[in-house]
């Protein structure tokens, strides 16, 4: 004779967690995609570095992360004005 299985069930329960910490909307719209405030500040400078006119006529290109927040502040205000239209 076999001892009876017992069989266990676990219940898997998920939970959304909002990830910002800003009461900026802005802000708080980048932190749920990914940035966190000291990666936006950091990037923020660098892009306002590189867009700044140089005397000498240096351009400097923006990179892939710069291009990525400029994009994600753009998708931020088109959702804001989309909805304002509504």
């Amino acid at each position: 004779m076999q001892p009876e299985l017992t069989r266990i069930r676990g219940v898997l329960v998920l939970e959304s967690q909002d990830v910002s910490t800003s009461d900026d909307p802005l802000t708080a719209f980048l932190e749920r995609r990914g940035w966190t405030s000291k990666l936006i500040d950091k990037t923020q400078e660098s892009i306002s570095r590189k867009l700044t006119i140089d005397f000498f006529g240096k351009e400097e290109n923006l990179s892939g992360l710069e291009i990525s927040l400029q994009n994600d502040i753009d998708s931020y205000f088109h959702m804001s004005l989309n909805s304002v239209r509504k």
